[in-house]
């Protein structure tokens, strides 16, 4: 419960930040929308708010959904779990740990949001393709704390 209370507060950064001022950039993001420094230790620039979404990890839907963000979801993997009623007619990029990168591609999205643990073996086929990938590691309360501080405030 912690975990999807502090991604819903993640998400929502996210995806409001583009309502105030612009995020400080630092030396090597300078064009950046926002850069947020990933659970692989990268740092991720985004040029723009993202504007399609894929998931590699259904819990990571019901917190895009509580942000307003379930129309920005253009991808989903397959899961035993309940998956909210919005994604279950999206597309699916195959099962949570045999996501299938053609599949990702093929739903052009500008931000892959990967569960780290499951699914990194695809960034760099899909940072070579030219899609922005946001590894993530929610797997313990530090580790909840620790990425609410990545997020632009």
């Amino acid at each position: 419960m912690k975990k999807l209370i502090v991604l819903f507060i993640s998400m929502s950064m996210l995806l409001l930040s583009g309502c105030g001022p612009q995020p400080a950039a630092t030396q090597d993001s300078s064009s950046a929308y926002v850069s947020i420094k990933d659970d692989m230790g990268r740092t991720v620039n985004l040029t723009k708010k993202p504007e399609r979404i894929v998931v590699t990890s259904a819990s990571f839907l019901e917190p895009l959904e509580a942000v307003d963000g379930a129309d920005l979801v253009v991808g989903r993997p397959d899961s035993k779990t309940k998956m909210p009623a919005y994604a279950k007619s999206l597309p699916s990029v195959g099962k949570v740990y045999q996501v299938d990168a053609e599949k990702i591609i093929a739903c052009n999205p500008d931000l892959v949001i990967v569960n780290k643990g499951m699914n990194e073996k695809l960034v760099d086929t899909l940072e070579s393709n030219g899609i922005k990938t946001l590894v993530l590691d929610m797997k313990s309360y530090e580790d909840v704390k620790r990425e609410v501080g990545y997020w632009p405030r």
